[in-house]
């Protein structure tokens, strides 16, 4: 990936080439139309869940055929979606949504210690093992160093396990993904659900990217599977949409059988550099013979998988019942928060619409119920159009929202004018989401903090600010203005270039675009209000009310979520987000220390948006909580033991990205769950004045709520 100026993540669907008009900017997206968070109200539960849909899939009509046509989606595209292919009968073979189903059922493994089959036959833990063209296993989830690690797979299985909602599920896999993959032996990438960086350079340098392909990955064993399945015959298309997924591309061209067409935005826009890279040099960039469109149907499910699973290291059968089913199976059963059978699952496509997903905001309108960005010029000019295309959710690119409002391409608009056409979608039951792109040329701080306090207010013109994005400039934009302010584009030499740094009168630096996110990230991501990966599926879900989240309710149980050395889970990806792909979530990524009268937070070493220093949190002297008071686990946030060996217990916030260190004094007392009890029962055996006084630390530190 490329060394971006903080956070972004490359995407695109089928589109027209760019327009870089300066009237066309505001519909120019950015090849990385970032992350931040999500959701408006839930949308047809088809979009939230997922249907069946297997990695061989056929299409056209007289029953089970085996087309010629194979239609290849390589890892790193957006993991919620799948391609709907219609030029007639096909195969679909999809190795990251395969490779993401083998991730979620070895995290269980992981996170218990126990050892794992490689292979050559030798026990290991600690990565996923797949078919590495370099290198052999190794570590340990238990060892020295690599406690942290532990701690993360643990609560994001336990999450996982029992996930409050859609949204929970996609923040519990974006966590695991890393704290699953970091462990492959020699890696030449590091991932995260939505993105791919590389150890060596940058996906926006060729020769960096075909460097990567000739290194392992953790998808390999998903490529070979895929390369198994395609014969000399077989006309193969490769879907290139963005750059991440060029490693993988490239490992796949230079050992596919016979002439290869390529297809995607990605591909159409590079492929004067990509046509002379040797895997690709006999390649042919292609359009579809009919469009292409991409369904969202959520992330796949835990794949129970069988015999190559069991080389992976996963038995078969395990975190499921019933037959085993194959990787090639996973399909997503969570449904808003359902599990549903495979027949179910069929009935539901039968009654529920298919949503398609737009990417970018100038990309076509796709036909049928549509979520996806949507510019802020058409949707003030034309809201009755957006109302009619059957549009669901539309995510506005936003730089300013005080007296006048700013679109992520630099139209400007009377506050009172941009109010009324977006009170108009809302009125028609389109959900309307924000993201925020701090350091927009000519945009200062103060007018980023007006934007946030007028996008969340009552009375604001959104559903909710769906993230806070650095503002980076597309190398195909050309006009020398944006929003009335001029701008110097510097050069590249980068041959793959997605953006170029500029300058600006009055910009945020860098410097100051991070600072910013870590003064106003925190609050919206304890709001719960931001997405944990920029996949499609976490726009069209949300959170659940909270009293909705409480389990065991019928049956009066507590359900307190604890996790012990012996049963796994996992917890955040502790990484810095300002750097990485995620936008906003795991800003305040802390470990912290409790004693029965004090919880003391301490930044963790390279979390730049982490406070310096020591913070101590405090109850005053004499406080008394109100009389019926009564608490609970703040809302994903879970307990787990760390290694066996520390004697450690932790809270993790998944919302925030925050892992702190108990006392083992308030973690063997504590019986705070997700359904709420009353403070005597929270933390039994402790002096009413210490109780009272560490469990207001704890939710002032935002790991308890008080009702």
């Amino acid at each position: 990936m490329a060394e971006r100026p903080a956070v972004d993540v490359g995407a695109g669907l089928e589109s027209a080439e760019p327009d870089v008009s300066a009237a066309a900017l505001e519909s120019a997206e950015s090849d990385e139309s970032g992350t931040g968070a999500s959701a408006g109200p839930d949308v047809p539960r088809s979009c939230a869940g997922s249907d069946a849909v297997p990695d061989e899939q056929t299409a056209g009509s007289g029953g089970i055929v085996t087309p010629a046509t194979v239609v290849i989606v390589p890892p790193l595209g957006d993991v919620t979606l799948v391609p709907e292919w219609t030029a007639g009968p096909h195969r679909v073979l999809d190795p990251g949504r395969r490779f993401v189903a083998r991730v979620l059922a070895t995290a269980p493994v992981l996170a218990s210690g126990e050892p794992t089959s490689t292979p050559d036959g030798s026990a290991h833990a600690g990565h996923v093992e797949g078919t590495s063209r370099t290198g052999d296993g190794g570590g340990s989830a238990g060892s020295a160093g690599d406690g942290e690690r532990v701690v993360r797979l643990r609560a994001g299985v336990a999450v996982l396990a029992d996930p409050a909602g859609p949204m929970a599920r996609l923040r519990a896999a974006a966590l695991l993904v890393p704290a699953v993959t970091e462990g492959h032996p020699g890696s030449a990438v590091d991932l995260v659900l939505d993105d791919l960086e590389l150890r060596d350079g940058t996906t926006e340098d060729s020769a960096s990217a075909l460097r990567a392909a000739l290194g392992p990955a953790p998808y390999d064993a998903e490529l070979e599977e895929t390369l198994a399945s395609v014969t000399p015959g077989d006309d193969v298309w490769l879907i290139l949409e963005r750059d991440q997924q060029l490693p993988a591309v490239l490992t796949l061209a230079a050992r596919l059988p016979g002439p290869i067409r390529v297809t995607g935005r990605y591909a159409r826009q590079n492929w004067p550099v990509l046509s002379r890279l040797e895997p690709l040099r006999h390649a042919h960039l292609a359009n579809p013979p009919a469009p292409l469109y991409w369904r969202v149907v959520g992330l796949p499910e835990a794949a129970a998988l069988t015999e190559t699973g069991l080389r992976q290291g996963v038995r078969a059968g395990a975190g499921s019942s019933g037959p085993p089913r194959t990787s090639s199976q996973a399909t997503d059963s969570q449904v808003v928060g359902s599990q549903l059978t495979g027949s179910q699952v069929a009935e539901f496509r039968a009654e529920e619409p298919r949503v398609r997903w737009r990417e970018r905001a100038g990309d076509p309108v796709p036909p049928g119920p549509w979520a996806g960005r949507v510019s802020l010029r058409a949707a003030v000019e034309a809201p009755g159009e957006l109302i009619a295309s059957g549009c669901l959710t539309a995510v506005l690119g936003l730089c300013a929202a005080d007296e006048e409002f700013v679109g992520r391409g630099g139209s400007v608009w009377p506050a009172e004018k941009a109010r009324a056409a977006l009170g108009t979608l809302r009125a028609a039951g389109i959900t309307v989401l924000a993201e925020l792109w701090l350091g927009a040329p000519g945009i200062s701080a103060d007018r980023s903090r007006a934007a946030v306090a007028a996008l969340a207010a009552p009375d604001a013109p959104v559903d909710r600010i769906a993230g806070l994005r650095p503002f980076d400039w597309p190398a195909h934009w050309l006009d020398p203005r944006w929003g009335g302010t001029g701008v110097d584009r510097l050069p590249s030499a980068l041959d793959l270039a997605r953006h170029r740094a500029f300058r600006a009168d009055g910009t945020l630096s860098r410097e100051q675009v991070q600072d910013l996110v870590a003064e106003i990230g925190p609050a919206l991501a304890r709001d719960g209000v931001l997405i944990p990966a920029r996949v499609a599926a976490a726009y069209l879900v949300a959170d659940p009310p909270l009293e909705a989240t409480v389990p065991g309710a019928a049956n009066g149980t507590n359900d307190v979520d604890v996790v012990s050395a012996s049963n796994g889970g996992s917890g955040p990806n502790g990484t810095n987000d300002a750097e990485g792909a995620h936008g906003v979530n795991g800003v305040n990524a802390a470990t912290a220390t409790a004693d029965p009268e004090v919880v003391t937070a301490t930044a963790r070493p390279g979390a730049a948006t982490a406070p310096a220093g020591t913070e101590v949190v405090t109850a005053p002297a004499g406080t008394e909580a109100p009389a019926g008071t009564t608490v609970a686990l703040a809302p994903d946030t879970v307990l787990v033991a760390g290694p066996v060996e520390g004697g450690q217990w932790y809270a993790v916030d998944l919302r925030a990205g925050r892992i702190v260190r108990l006392d083992p004094r308030i973690a063997s007392r504590l019986r705070a769950g997700r359904r709420p009890v009353p403070e005597a029962e929270a933390l039994p055996g402790v002096a009413a004045a210490t109780r009272t006084r560490v469990l207001e630390a704890l939710a002032g530190s935002g790991l308890l709520v008080r009702r």
